[in-house]
């Protein structure tokens, strides 16, 4: 039997049991509606908003959500609004109330859950679900409370630890979006709280309480169509909790029998709506669905199990040989402080106290079953009735009656046996659960110390369950994904259309992360462990391969081959990547930093100290997070140069924050962004030390909040942080494009507002930045500017610095407050500190003024000090640099002199073994505009004694030589050779260039000779 009548417009209906059988429903029209029943025609409603999609009710309280993201709480009786409880960036789905009613929890399509003390409405959030979440329950012990989610898992939190308990994943089918979910996994928990519902594909699991193991399931079996896909959607217990109700995506309803898991009743929705939400109150279930529909089932259930009444059992008259064990028992307990039931019977006095012949051994109703426990005010009279029951058995027979008496002895010692045997394991018992508690407690504890770490990320990048998704965006360009049935593609453009034209590729490899720079773009797949840990979408996880994959596009490559790639090793798995201008690296899931040249070269492997969380790079630097086993966050900056040594430390993340952005400024300083609004910098501060400073409060800009700032990048010399503005929601959608918004930094100092507090932030900005520029180089380039440019711009931030430092020293002296202004005074350098003397000469601020004039002799002094330094440190330069420059032209010298030495003797040997002839000088003069001599042998020839020349020698001194000659040429050159190397072994140290010219003979005048130099 069903009916179904109006209840709201179309739309995701929800539904939820008030108190004396009233319901309470809401829907898409914006309306709350209060039912006395499913026949009333004088429902009361309440106008929430435009929209409403979650509802629950508790002690004479609504709780209903709405479209502008907030959950409000209305009173039943009165109708009147109370007040915001919690609110969210993108709609609640999901709303349960312990029933201590002092907790709420709370689930939105933003991935977040909020944990809300209803005392003082203080939360707390639960993040790690990867997509909307479907429904949250509370345990009817208020231990836990469970959650599902449209990434297919189911979670289990404890309420006291704030911790997750346990997931199951892979539960039911994956969707991007709450009302489109094929199930919404609604889940239900037993009234005793042991066993927990759960609605897994087609069947129905059961799941033990604590251990979280998988008791047994019940298949949903439509037998009119067995080919027919399905998937089960929302379950419900019975009030006795003896019966399961499951209904399915295809409007079917089962109830099934937790005892024996048999199919009691099968009911087909006739509308072919698909059911949304629905209650089981007393014998009847109300349900409504997608059109705003609410129907009405009554269950015809007929067991297999009968409970026969035990004197339905039973003859009219009955023996103690038929007795059974259960009616001993409970002859027992009655007749527990009596011995000897006869020796009573015979005190009492018939007339006064008639017999009473119990209902349970002589009437043919139920009396088993309904009979209440005895109380103290009727555990007299229960007594006696046993004593007259013993006096009927026995009046037949004495020897029954003894009999009877035996055997309730005989069942009293052993009852008694048992419990003195638990009373003397009872200390064993004890130290057994004190172990149980302990091995909670360290559990509890190791859970707690792992329950903070934060899974790897890609920066400026939206989640992978969006269909379509950011991949990457930051100040070059960006990399779109688009995973729709059919098409799974990948778009990459760039802000400046000169470096590139946008790249289309197919995604046919699963690519899920990305980066780009002026020089190349990266992609990487996950692999298939992507699919077991972070729960991708099901259009996207059909092309992920088994093995992670690393591809580079090269944006200039010197050859045709502007594309390479490479898989990584058999379970290391690809956890993020980042690529600049000179280097590619990516966090693998073995905690290995693998870097790459731009065109493959495999450079380093790091080992990380924890499980890499983002990482990111800027020229030569490599700036990557990790968690840390003391639940903490790490970080590590590699300069791949070596131009400086590697830096580890502590992110200084603001409490119960995760990264939300990591990367580097265009000017190449690291900077943070964590989920509580706050960004961080690692630059030089104005005490000239490099250390992590907050350098803006994002969170406080906002007008609501429930939206957000999603950073894209940074630059420091226009003082503007590049972010999209998210209006109630955390990232922004793909489509349509997204507009840039240009923040200022603003630093969280105290009492912003004020005239003093708007100084100090301008001063202490532009003072941060034109350090910070001082420390650029610009021969990197990234910038396209050069060092004029960059001058420029420091002197600009200095300038703003020292006119915000002045405005502060006049304000100081303007409110009378001469410390301040001294102190503001120390600051300044000598121009402004002039500057300031004059002003309080004039504002008659005299001792000021004094105290400026020590403080200006003081600062000169030490100018004059430092100027001392430095060019005392200029003259040593300078005169090392002399020394080696005098040193070196010495050496040089020398070298010559050996040279000409060589030569000589090589002229001389030659001339001994010519024959007499005719010398000619002839005087030349070199570039140097030195008179060299070269002396010139002509040969004369003579009718006797002259050598044949060999007409197939070489030309050179060897065709030259007389054959009679005592001393050979070879011979000749191995003297020079000898001496040449007796000279080299007196100066090993000196440096031989080599000569551009062959000199036979040279005399160079006033030339120093070998050592002058260090003779002098």
């Amino acid at each position: 039997m069903h009916n179904t009548r109006y209840a709201h417009c179309d739309g995701y209906t929800d539904i939820c049991l008030a108190e004396n059988g009233k319901f309470v429903t809401c829907g898409e029209d914006g309306e709350v509606r209060i039912w006395n029943g499913f026949d009333d025609l004088d429902n009361t409603s309440i106008q929430v908003g435009d929209k409403c999609f979650a509802i629950a009710y508790h002690t004479g309280k609504i709780y209903v959500s709405d479209e502008q993201n907030e959950l409000k709480r209305y009173d039943l009786e009165t109708n009147e609004f109370i007040g915001v409880v919690t609110s969210f960036t993108l709609p609640i789905t999901c709303i349960a109330i312990n029933k201590s009613n002092t907790f709420l929890v709370c689930g939105s399509s933003d991935f977040d859950i909020h944990l809300v003390d209803l005392n003082t409405l203080k939360f707390t959030s639960f993040p790690g679900h990867e997509a909307p979440i479907l429904s949250v329950l509370f345990d009817p012990l208020e231990k836990y409370f469970a959650s599902s989610s449209c990434d297919g898992s189911v979670k289990f939190w404890s309420v006291s630890n704030l911790t997750n308990s346990k997931t199951l994943a892979n539960l039911h089918s994956k969707s991007n979006d709450f009302v489109d979910s094929s199930s919404w996994a609604k889940l239900a928990w037993h009234k005793d709280g042991g066993l927990i519902a759960i609605p897994s594909q087609k069947d129905i699991n059961f799941y033990e309480r604590e251990s979280w193991i998988l008791k047994f399931k019940i298949n949903l079996k439509n037998e009119s169509n067995p080919s027919e896909e399905f998937s089960a959607s929302i379950v419900c217990f019975s009030p006795d909790g003896k019966y399961i109700l499951a209904s399915t995506n295809t409007q079917m309803v089962y109830v099934h029998s937790i005892i024996n898991k048999s199919l009691l009743f099968k009911y087909s929705y006739s509308k072919k709506s698909k059911i949304c939400s629905l209650v089981w109150n007393q014998n009847e279930v109300i349900f409504c669905d997608l059109n705003g529909n609410m129907g009405q089932i009554k269950p015809n259930i007929k067991d297999d199990i009968e409970i026969v009444p035990s004197a339905e059992r039973k003859q009219n008259k009955k023996t103690d040989e038929n007795l059974e064990m259960d009616d001993l028992l409970d002859l027992l307990d009655s007749d527990e402080k009596s011995n000897d039931s006869a020796n009573l019977s015979k005190k009492r006095d018939p007339i006064k106290e008639p017999v009473k012949k119990r209902k349970r051994l002589n009437d043919d109703e139920d009396g088993l079953m309904d009979e209440p426990e005895p109380t103290k005010s009727n555990k007299k009279i229960n007594d006696e009735d046993d004593e007259d029951i013993q006096l009927t058995l026995g009046a037949d027979d004495d020897d029954e009656c003894e009999s009877l008496e035996k055997l309730k002895q005989k069942t009293y010692d052993t009852v008694k046996k048992e419990i003195m045997t638990l009373d003397d394991n009872m200390s064993d018992n004890e130290a057994a659960v004190e172990e149980v508690e302990l091995s909670e407690k360290k559990k509890e504890e190791l859970f707690k110390e792992f329950s903070n770490i934060q899974v790897p990320f890609q920066s400026s990048s939206t989640p992978l369950a969006l269909l379509e998704r950011f991949m990457c965006w930051n100040s070059i360009g960006l990399i779109t994904q688009f995973c729709t049935e059919g098409d799974e593609s990948i778009d990459i453009e760039f802000h400046n259309a000169s470096y590139h034209h946008t790249i289309h590729i197919k995604n046919q490899f699963g690519y899920t992360m990305a980066d780009v720079s002026k020089e190349a773009v990266v992609l990487a797949s996950p692999g298939t462990k992507i699919e077991e840990e972070v729960e991708v979408n099901s259009a996207l996880s059909s092309s992920i391969g088994n093995q992670s994959k690393l591809t580079v596009i090269l944006i200039n490559s010197l050859d045709n081959t502007k594309e390479w790639n490479i898989d990584m090793l058999k379970k290391e798995f690809i956890k993020c990547v980042c690529v600049s201008r000179n280097l590619v690296a990516c966090c693998t899931s073995k905690k290995f930093l693998r870097i790459f040249g731009l065109a493959g070269t495999q450079k380093e492997i790091i080992c990380l100290p924890g499980i890499p969380i983002c990482v990111s790079a800027y020229e030569n630097m490599i700036f990557v997070a990790y968690n840390l086993s003391n639940n903490s966050t790490g970080y590590s900056i590699y300069h791949m140069d070596g131009s400086i040594e590697t830096e580890h430390g502590f992110l200084p993340l603001s409490e119960s924050s995760k990264i939300e952005w990591l990367g580097f400024s265009d000017e190449g300083n690291p900077y943070v962004f964590d989920s509580n609004g706050f960004l961080y910098s690692k630059c030089w501060t104005i005490s000239k030390t490099k250390v992590w400073s907050p350098l803006s409060n994002l969170r406080s800009t906002l007008n609501h909040k429930s939206d957000n700032y999603w950073i894209v990048g940074i630059a420091e010399r226009n003082q503007v942080i590049r972010a999209v503005l998210c209006r109630a929601s955390r990232y922004p959608h793909v489509l349509p494009r997204p507009t840039l918004t240009t923040l200022q930094f603003t630093p969280p100092l105290i009492e912003p507002e004020s005239d003093k507090s708007t100084l100090e932030i301008n001063f202490w900005r532009n003072k941060q930045l034109s350090i910070s520029l001082k420390n650029y180089d610009c021969s990197i380039g990234n910038l396209d500017m050069d060092q004029d440019d960059l001058d420029e711009n420091v002197d600009k931030f200095e300038s703003n610095a020292r006119e915000a430092l002045m405005k502060l020293f006049m304000l100081a002296c303007k409110n009378s407050k001469e410390q301040r202004a001294f102190e503001i005074a120390t600051i300044m350098d000598l121009d402004a500190l002039q500057l300031a003397i004059k002003y309080s000469t004039k504002s008659r601020a005299l001792v000021l003024a004094q105290n400026l004039n020590i403080l200006a002799e003081k600062k000169a002094e030490i100018e004059l000090q430092k100027q001392r330094l430095l060019s005392q440190q200029e003259n040593e330069t300078k005169s090392y640099n002399k020394y080696l420059t005098e040193r070196n032209e010495n050496q040089e010298n020398n070298l010559r002199s050996q040279i000409e030495d060589t030569s000589a003797i090589i002229v001389e040997k030659v001339t001994q073994a010519k024959p007499v002839g005719l010398n000619n000088s002839v005087k030349t003069t070199d570039s140097d505009s030195q008179e060299i001599e070269i002396e010139e042998t002509v040969r004369t020839p003579t009718m006797s004694h002259t050598p044949r020349m060999n007409p197939f020698a070489k030309s050179g001194a060897s065709a030259r030589f007389n054959a009679s000659s005592t001393e050979s040429p070879k011979s000749i050159l191995n003297e020079i050779e000898e001496k040449l190397n007796k000279s080299s072994n007196k100066e090993k140290d000196t440096w031989k260039p080599t000569p551009t010219r062959k000199l036979t003979r040279s005399k160079l005048s006033g030339t120093p000779g070998i050592g002058s130099f260090f003779n002098k």
